[in-house]
């Protein structure tokens, strides 16, 4: 393993690589030795990661900024964010290790098929379509490196990194989304509007909203009024809403949900009104978690 010790030496840093017992009296990251850290120092090592040049002795101990005994892509990918000020001095120590490259390499693996959520912020929560965040590897400025789901569950990464290093991810609104498809409110009512991995239980009496509203509810694409009547039917706190809708019979039907997205193992709860507002059912759905030996 390659250690870096860090003396001041009046304006520099001693830099010391433990491996090799190099020594420089420049900066590290500073190739160039003109004593700044900038992109044409970055330039440089991109050149010896490409072998258009072969970087030795106090140029090669500095050029691997991350510390992490190879120079690389990731060398410069870290020099560039310090020039850009997006980082600190990379000398200093103590100092925050920051995130200098974000790689998938879960193209070719065996990677389950299914949701995978890894963050959520006040307005969307974030996910993937199969499990492969513990196939995408952070980096860090200081040699670390961990899975991109410990990275988010510790704060050390952002969606924005994601952003930056071209990660693929979806997003949706926490709270409101439709449902892909207009349901039947006959095959409900006949009970037959229900998946095989489904429990449901069935509510057709105590109702709060017995009652109409003076004006209609609205269409699909303005539901505040649908979700405000339908929660008065389902007290608990929850995290996302689902709207459905059958234009024939003119029923809503809110699907309150306690985790950030319809797609999960956990229960919700469905209200179906008339456009008056008055609650036809309610259905209390528990999804059958599926186990099997992959």
């Amino acid at each position: 393993m390659i250690k870096k010790i860090f003396i001041g030496i009046v304006a520099f840093t001693l830099c010391v690589n433990l491996t090799a017992f190099a020594t420089s009296l420049f900066p590290i990251g500073d190739v160039t030795f003109d004593g700044t850290v900038n992109s044409l120092d970055a330039a440089q090592v991109l050149k010896h990661d490409a072998k258009l040049i072969s970087l030795e002795g106090e140029g090669l101990v500095c050029a691997d900024y991350n510390g992490d005994g190879a120079v690389d892509n990731l060398d410069a990918a870290g020099i560039l964010r310090y020039d850009a000020g997006l980082t600190g001095d990379q000398n200093s120590v103590p100092g925050p290790k920051t995130v200098i490259n974000i790689v998938d390499d879960s193209y070719g693996k065996a990677v389950g098929e299914a949701y995978q959520y890894f963050y959520e912020d006040e307005t969307y929560a974030y996910f993937f379509y199969s499990y492969i965040g513990e196939y995408i590897t952070v980096f860090y400025s200081n040699g670390d490196k961990e899975d991109l789901i410990t990275a988010f569950e510790n704060g050390r990464v952002t969606v924005e990194d994601l952003d930056r290093f071209g990660i693929h991810y979806e997003k949706e609104h926490r709270f409101y989304s439709y449902g892909a498809n207009r349901f039947d409110w006959t095959a409900v009512m006949e009970g037959a509007y229900i998946g095989v991995e489904n429990e449901l239980e069935r509510i057709t009496e105590g109702f709060v909203n017995i009652q109409p509203i003076d004006i209609p509810l609205p269409v699909i694409d303005t539901l505040e009024a649908a979700e405000e009547r339908a929660r008065a039917e389902y007290p608990n706190e929850y995290r996302h809403v689902v709207f459905s809708y059958d234009d024939a019979k003119e029923v809503f039907c809110v699907a309150f949900y306690e985790t950030p997205s319809l797609y999960d193992t956990t229960p919700y709860q469905c209200v179906y009104m008339d456009k008056v507002g008055v609650t036809l059912l309610i259905t209390k759905c528990i999804p059958y978690v599926i186990e099997c030996e992959c």
